[in-house]
């Protein structure tokens, strides 16, 4: 039996999304901790390794199933946290609202870190899910009695603490990845079954995400159309078949003159997911803002975390979050995702991982700065004074 004290991570989104979890679980192992998340299944099934050190605790399939099944199946999940309450962690950290309630529920003297990873207080919510918005109104009211708060941002730490009356701003730990000294190994054989053979020694851009208008995918395919670089290929992942703005997409694929560059792939499992961003060399990313949406207004994508800790030099627009990446001489910025400033900003993009020292600069940024060992130093100092005080 281990001699490690236990520390639970509860999260309802499984850690194959919200690498910040896994992140954060690994960092929390180097401390000398047992870590065990409990979360659902995956949305996309994958073999469930883990950590030397960390175990995952998976309740059951929650997407796709009725409003009742999964009411029985969050049942199900305090059921579980009530259980490994009984084996007296000394800490449990929740990573959404739905997980601070359980874990509020359920702690007993356990002390109790939040670290929202969420941020949505919109009336609209209510019309969306009354239950969620209803949980939302709850954590709340209660964020007060957890011990620890922290957000990926200074402006939702800010925004939080406004919102719910804190006497101190929470703590920021942005959402990143857990740092690995290693050499970038691409996966030829397993890319050789995802990528056409021509992709493989060009320069690849990368958009690993959501595929709607929010997120500027259509102006993306069009740019690199007008880019027509021979040397450059695109990437991009999640493509639905029957989704009209994915349709659409494919109908734009095919009037770009370089469409054989442009591979669509949908969602893939997370090896898969790992060896396009060691493959590819610029990551894509931008964020939406609109005047009525906080959640927009305070954009901290886990997409960047990712994209930095495989060496991606970003490609991204100007906003507050994405000004520390400019200043690291990381990214490319444009003012708006329009057709024209993209193509640009690729074209800046190509010219900057050309220089043979970009992949230093990525791994020293992310490595003295950005990586989960850095942003975590706010809870592992909480767990080391609430040790001085036991002692």
């Amino acid at each position: 039996m281990s001699s490690r004290k236990k520390i639970l991570l509860l999260t309802l989104v499984h850690p194959d999304f919200l690498p910040p979890v896994y992140a954060t679980a690994l960092v929390l192992r180097d401390e000398g901790y047992a870590v065990e998340i409990i979360t659902f299944n995956s949305l996309v099934p994958a073999e469930n390794e883990s950590d030397e050190g960390i175990t995952i605790c998976e309740v059951g399939e929650y997407h796709n199933k009725s409003f009742f099944q999964r009411l029985s199946l969050r049942r199900k999940f305090n059921e579980v946290v009530q259980n490994k309450m009984r084996e007296q962690p000394v800490l449990v950290v929740s990573f959404c609202t739905f997980s601070f309630l359980s874990a509020e529920t359920q702690k007993r003297q356990v002390p109790h870190a939040h670290i929202a990873l969420e941020i949505n207080n919109t009336p609209e919510r209510f019309n969306e899910s009354p239950l969620t918005f209803m949980r939302i109104q709850r954590t709340f009211s209660k964020i007060s009695g957890a011990e620890f708060v922290a957000t990926p941002s200074v402006q939702r730490s800010a925004w939080l603490a406004g919102k719910c009356g804190l006497r101190s701003v929470p703590h920021t730990i942005q959402n990143t990845t857990y740092y690995k000294a290693a050499e970038k190994n691409k996966s030829t054989d397993l890319l050789k079954t995802i990528l056409p053979e021509h992709f493989l020694e060009k320069k690849a851009f990368l958009y690993a995400g959501r595929l709607n208008s929010n997120y500027s995918v259509h102006e993306l395919v069009m740019a690199f159309g007008q880019l027509n670089d021979g040397n450059a290929v695109l990437v991009i992942t999640g493509f639905r078949e029957n989704d009209p703005y994915c349709i659409q997409l494919r109908q734009i694929l095919n009037s770009q003159p370089n469409s054989k560059n442009i591979l669509l792939l949908p969602v893939v499992p997370r090896q898969e997911l790992a060896a396009l961003q060691e493959y590819a060399h610029i990551g894509i990313c931008f964020l939406y803002e609109r005047l009525n949406d906080l959640e927009t207004q305070m954009a901290a994508p886990n997409k960047i975390g990712e994209y930095i800790a495989n060496g991606l030099y970003l490609l991204t627009n100007k906003v507050v979050y994405t000004a520390q990446f400019q200043n690291a001489g990381v990214a490319t910025l444009i003012d708006q995702p329009a057709v024209d400033q993209i193509q640009q900003g690729m074209a800046e993009a190509l010219l900057n991982v050309g220089d043979l020292g970009f992949a230093k600069k990525i791994d020293a940024f992310y490595r003295d700065e950005y990586c989960m060992q850095q942003q975590a130093r706010p809870i592992i100092e909480f767990l080391k004074s609430k040790q001085r005080v036991e002692s």
